[in-house]
């Protein structure tokens, strides 16, 4: 099925298919401190420059092409993709009646996992002036699209999580935390009221009218994969990552039997024997697909 051949992103080599990434739509801009030493930005100006449509006065400007889009997912073997690894779809340069062609090209490729990452899942989840709906309500989403955010610290979880279960039909939830560069406690709290992503629990304390307090929960479709990974690029500008920052992530993944992959240390340092851990969810129609590197 392909899955010899290894890519370089440890965690598109899922058994059973072929790493791949597809960059369609390209570019950015910073919105949080997790962008500071971004590696596409990196890539793009040092190798990319006037190359292809990369521009050579602003080779990290937004772009996107249908005639690459159209080429993607006519692959004879399984592929497991990250569409977008140098960019971000949900940027506000890129138009809407595009990330629709997106969706329709991986709904029409269902041999194909595709998975896309944001920093931005606010733009799918807030109402535009003159639209009935939001941004997530005029998608379809197929069950080959594996869909989650980006969160490098506590305060982008809070936010980006929070935004992410706000949108519904996602198949699978995908939390990537790279660079991850502070500790993370996964319980969002939000006053009195807390949420879980990894098990889905919402607990709300409700004010009644004679003054008691009620406490209501209820539960959501889980986070179905967390990926972690520390920084890389310039020895002399990258943030370290604490080993027992990914150990507790690691260890609330388990709590709730939420998939964990452990990328890498900050410069590929060696990844401690506790942490090797490279776990997948299932694909649509498979049976848990766990595998623990050692």
């Amino acid at each position: 099925m392909g899955e010899d051949r290894k890519h370089k992103i440890d965690w598109l080599n899922k058994k059973g298919y072929r790493g791949e990434t597809v960059n369609p739509f390209h570019g950015c801009s910073k919105v949080s401190s997790g962008c500071k030493n971004c590696y596409a930005e990196r890539i793009a100006s040092n190798l990319l420059a006037g190359t292809g449509d990369y521009r050579v006065d602003d080779p990290f400007a937004v772009s996107f092409s249908y005639e690459k889009l159209d080429a993607v997912g006519r692959w004879k073997v399984p592929r497991m993709c990250f569409m977008g690894s140098m960019g971000d779809l949900f940027h506000d340069d890129i138009p809407e009646s595009f990330i629709k062609a997106v969706f329709d090209r991986i709904l029409h490729s269902p041999d194909h996992i595709f998975i896309i990452l944001t920093k931005r899942p606010e733009r799918l989840t807030r109402k535009q002036d003159g639209e009935r709906k939001r941004l997530w309500e005029r998608l379809y989403w197929p069950k080959n699209l594996w869909f989650g955010v980006s969160a490098e610290n506590q305060e982008q979880w809070d936010k980006r999580i929070t935004e992410l279960f706000r949108i519904e039909g996602i198949y699978r939830r995908v939390v990537s935390v790279e660079p991850m560069i502070g500790e993370i406690d996964p319980i969002v709290k939000m006053g009195d009221d807390w949420f879980n992503p990894l098990s889905g629990e919402v607990q709300r304390t409700v004010l009644k009218d004679d003054g008691d307090k009620v406490v209501t929960t209820k539960m959501l479709p889980p986070m179905n994969w967390v990926i972690v990974g520390g920084e890389t690029g310039d020895s002399n500008k990258v943030r370290e990552i604490d080993a027992d920052w990914a150990r507790l992530l690691r260890d609330e993944c388990r709590r709730e039997g939420v998939p964990f992959f452990m990328k890498q240390m900050t410069l590929k340092a060696t990844i401690p024997l506790d942490l090797f851990i490279h776990e997948f969810p299932s694909a649509f129609g498979e049976s848990m697909d766990m595998f623990e590197g050692m």
